[in-house]
């Protein structure tokens, strides 16, 4: 998420909407969001006064632990470098969900065409041609976290903004 704001307007009226954006698009006022948050915002505080009275979809005993999860990042990074070996065949991924999904279209296209392609095919075909999809969908992801992972380098993304104009 996204959003510029002026602290010197009204609560309630300090974010500036047409620059809200999510997943770098535009938000849509008419469609319910889920936000991940720490209980501190959630309780109100920072001016949040907004947040208390939203309903609560998991809380933080339910939650991983934040420092937690920069372990399980920073281990899964080891892995995929051949400094570790991993002791299970799960680790994190190192590519966010949204992001699996939008590499995904190419391959899903091309599945829907050879599926109209192999529609006259043997049941076992066709659970061949699945497994095959998967191996490329699972080696697509494969790719792009061992790029992913000679790219730590923090930095000042922008993704708020104040204006006090």
């Amino acid at each position: 998420m996204r959003f510029t704001f002026n602290p010197l307007k009204p609560i309630g009226s300090r974010i500036i909407i047409k620059e809200v954006t999510v997943q770098n698009e535009p938000i849509n006022m008419k469609r319910k969001y889920r936000l991940c948050l720490k209980h501190y915002l959630y309780s109100g505080n920072d001016g949040y006064h907004v947040f208390p009275q939203c309903p609560l979809l998991l809380d933080e005993e339910k939650c991983p632990i934040l420092i937690i999860l920069i372990q399980n990042y920073f281990r899964t990074v080891q892995v995929l470098k051949g400094f570790e070996r991993s002791r299970t065949r799960h680790r994190q991924s190192l590519i966010p969900l949204t992001e699996r999904q939008k590499l995904m279209p190419q391959l899903s296209s091309s599945k829907a065409e050879a599926d109209d392609e192999n529609h006259l095919l043997t049941s076992s075909d066709a659970t061949d041609a699945t497994s095959r999809w998967n191996t490329a969908r699972r080696l697509l992801i494969e790719e792009r976290e061992k790029l992913s992972a000679n790219l730590i380098a923090p930095i000042v993304d922008g993704r708020i903004k104040m204006i006090t104009a």
